[in-house]
């Protein structure tokens, strides 16, 4: 959630109950044009996220750190 909050936050996203990682990654891609690496920063950390969260992984220190991480660069990217 802090990911999308930091997104929304730069008018990059628009957080709905209904929107999938997928939605969101679409929306990012279509708004982002000034750095589109962005959307990819994004999706390794929604990647993450749908593998632990359906059951594909444990979470582990490393993979939390990945996502914090990746949330550290689009806030960094979104400030400039």
């Amino acid at each position: 959630m802090a990911t999308l909050t930091t997104l929304a936050r730069c008018g990059l996203i628009t957080v709905a109950r209904f929107k999938s990682n997928y939605d969101y990654r679409c929306e990012l891609g279509r708004r982002i044009h000034s750095a589109p690496q962005l959307a990819g920063v994004f999706s390794a950390s929604a990647r993450i996220y749908d593998s632990v969260w359906y059951g594909e992984h444990e979470t582990t220190a490393d993979l939390l750190q990945a996502v914090l991480q990746n949330r550290e660069r689009l806030e960094h990217a979104t400030t400039d």
